[in-house]
């Protein structure tokens, strides 16, 4: 039996899981959006985290674009376009991580049941 994962995405104390039961999980700034944050930086429909055939990734539509940090500490910018997420890492929405005004979003992935 293969393993399946849930990937848990945390901003701030709230947490969301993309995984079989939920394949997707929308992120922007429009009350539409599964994780909105109200924030300049922010598009209304900023990303998308997919799950796609037992990987995750993260799918940019912004202006200002997504940075990923991952576990090698390598930035990776993303605009406009989709890139495979690693097990665990940072999303910064429209600021590199660590510049005061980055919007940082943590994930990791958990082993389901």
């Amino acid at each position: 039996m293969d393993r399946q994962y849930t990937l848990i995405v945390q901003y701030r104390a709230r947490r969301y899981g993309v995984g079989a039961p939920r394949p997707q999980l929308t992120i922007g700034r429009q009350a539409d959006r599964d994780l909105v944050i109200p924030e300049v930086l922010v598009s209304k429909h900023h990303a998308t985290i997919i799950l796609d055939q037992g990987h995750f990734y993260l799918a940019d539509r912004s202006r200002n674009g997504t940075y990923l940090l991952g576990k090698d500490r390598n930035i990776i910018f993303v605009n406009n376009n989709k890139h495979r997420l690693e097990t665990s890492g940072l999303i910064a929405l429209g600021a590199r991580p660590g510049k005061a005004m980055a919007l940082e979003i943590q994930y990791w992935t958990e082993m389901t049941d």
